[in-house]
């Protein structure tokens, strides 16, 4: 949902890209960067620290945003790039909701996080599923990334994990019906094309 802002937010996005193309980093560094930050995320609830875990969970965000708005800027976009930020966010996405899981330590919460960790890796999957099947621009649904962040963000800053982490799962639950829905109205659409140029190649062939 908030990925249609971004036109609108181009203008941070370019200033954001310019500051660290200045002072020389890549956008793989920064996307490593977030991944660490990520690793202190659970480290930090272990130890019954969640406010620190909060701004963490920001600052994590933030590395999310800036990688992507370096390499627009740069011009940097490689194949490599996109596959090792995928990779790393999967690996953030099970961080981020373990850290709530430790401070909580109750066995309805970890259920609660089984959900949550199943929830958001099919976001992910479906997504990378269509983009694989032709689907441009799959990027539609309530609860992508930056909503999950965000979500994660406020719940731990108003000391309401078990909310947020609720809230997160049955949202995100809600974004699989609307992308399995997406694909299948644009599968069908790229189907028809493909059998409407069949036929137009077999009547001049």
């Amino acid at each position: 949902m908030l990925s249609k802002l971004k036109p609108k937010i181009r203008f941070l996005s370019l200033k954001t890209g310019m500051f660290f193309g200045s002072l020389g980093f890549s956008p793989n560094t920064l996307t490593l960067a977030g991944l660490i930050t990520s690793i202190l995320i659970p480290i930090t609830f272990l130890v019954g620290r969640p406010l620190a875990s909060a701004f963490l969970i920001l600052l994590c965000g933030f590395f999310d945003f800036a990688d992507g708005a370096l390499a627009d800027y740069s011009r940097k976009k490689t194949r490599f790039g996109g596959f090792l930020d995928s990779v790393t966010d999967r690996i953030s996405d099970f961080l981020l909701l373990l850290g709530p899981a430790l401070y909580l330590g109750d066995m309805y919460s970890w259920i609660i996080t089984l959900f949550a960790l199943h929830s958001t890796f099919m976001v992910s999957y479906i997504r990378a599923r269509g983009e694989a099947e032709g689907i441009a621009d799959f990027k539609v649904g309530l609860m992508e990334r930056p909503e999950r962040i965000i979500t994660l963000f406020i719940f731990t800053l108003i000391n309401m994990l078990k909310m947020g982490l609720i809230i997160l799962t049955l949202l995100s639950y809600f974004t699989v019906i609307q992308r399995f829905l997406y694909g299948k109205k644009k599968l069908k659409a790229l189907n028809g094309k493909a059998e409407r140029k069949c036929k137009a190649n077999f009547y001049h062939s």
